[in-house]
C-alpha cells in the first residue's frame, strides 16, 4: 500500500475511525498519529515458539534474526510466546475466506467464467465445496479464537513473524504454468498471513532482506485489534535503522 511505514500512518489517518456508511466500524477509536512515533524502548515484541517458525528457508530465518537483534538494538524487549493452535486457526479462516471470495464472485463466475485467469478461477470455485453449517461454525469460533489469542499474548505490543516461510516467488512459480510446485508456492505464501486475517488483527507487513537469489523477504508485526499505531510505530523505528524498504528487488 505505500513505500514506507511513515506513510502508512497517513493512509491511517484517513481512513480509520467510525464510518457513516460502515456500521461495522461503529466504536472504531479515531486515529492516533502521535502513537504511530512512539519509541520502541518501552515495547515488548513476541516470537512464536512454532508455526510461524516452521519450516523457514534458511534465508527468510536469517531475516527474522536480524530483524530481531534490530529492534533489540532500538531497546524493544523480545520475547518467546505460546499462540493457541495456529493451524486450527488458519483452517477456520480459509473456510470464511472461500466462501466469502466465491460468494462474491458468484455472479460472474456464472455469466463471464471465461473472463477469469484458470488459476484464479480454479480457486473460487473451491468456496463451492464448504457447506452453510460449516460456514457458520467458523464465524462463529472467531470470538472464542481472538480471546485465545489475546489471553496468550498478555503484555505483549506486537507479534514478530515472517510473511512467508520463503521468499517471494515469481510469478511463473505461482501459476498454473509453474507445475506440480505452483500449488506449494502459493500456499506459502498465504499460511501465515491467513490465521491474523481470521482473527481481523492489524498487521504491518515490512520488508526485511532478500533471499540469495534477490527476491523479497517480508516480516508481519501483528498488533493487538485496534492498535494499528503500535505497528506502524515499530515499521517505522526499524526502517529508520535499516534501508530494505528502499532496496528494489534482483528479478532472477
Amino acid at each position: 500500500m505505500a513505500l514506507s511505514a511513515e506513510d502508512c500512518a497517513l493512509i491511517g489517518s484517513v481512513i480509520a475511525g467510525p464510518d457513516p456508511l460502515d456500521p461495522t466500524t461503529s466504536g472504531a477509536p479515531a486515529w492516533n498519529m502521535a502513537a504511530t512515533e512512539r519509541p520502541p524502548r518501552d515495547m515488548t515484541i513476541g516470537v512464536p515458539r512454532n508455526f510461524y517458525v516452521d519450516d523457514l528457508e534458511s534465508d527468510v530465518a536469517t531475516s527474522l534474526d536480524d530483524a530481531l537483534a534490530t529492534f533489540r538494538s532500538l531497546g524493544a524487549q523480545v520475547v518467546e510466546v505460546d499462540l493457541p493452535d495456529q493451524t486450527a486457526v488458519s483452517a477456520a479462516g480459509l473456510i470464511v475466506l472461500a466462501v466469502e471470495a466465491t460468494c462474491l464472485h458468484a455472479p460472474w463466475l456464472r455469466e463471464r467464467a471465461s473472463e477469469y485467469g484458470a488459476q484464479v478461477r480454479n480457486r473460487l470455485q473451491n468456496g463451492l465445496a464448504y457447506s452453510a453449517v460449516e460456514y457458520l461454525e467458523a464465524l462463529r469460533w472467531r470470538g472464542p479464537a481472538l480471546a485465545a489469542h489475546l489471553s496468550a499474548i498478555s503484555g505483549i505490543d506486537v507479534i514478530i513473524a515472517p510473511a512467508s516461510s520463503a521468499a517471494a516467488p515469481t510469478l511463473e512459480e505461482t501459476d498454473l504454468g509453474g507445475g506440480a510446485g505452483a500449488e506449494a508456492a502459493i500456499h506459502a505464501i498465504t499460511r501465515f498471513m491467513r490465521p491474523i486475517n481470521y482473527l481481523g488483527l492489524p498487521v504491518l507487513e515490512i520488508p526485511a532482506g532478500q533471499s540469495r537469489s534477490g527476491m523479497p523477504i517480508g516480516l508481519q508485526l501483528i498488533g493487538r485489534p485496534f492498535d494499528d499505531e503500535t505497528a506502524i510505530a515499530l515499521g517505522r523505528a526499524f526502517q529508520s535503522a535499516t534501508s530494505y524498504h528502499r532496496r528494489i528487488p534482483v528479478f532472477p
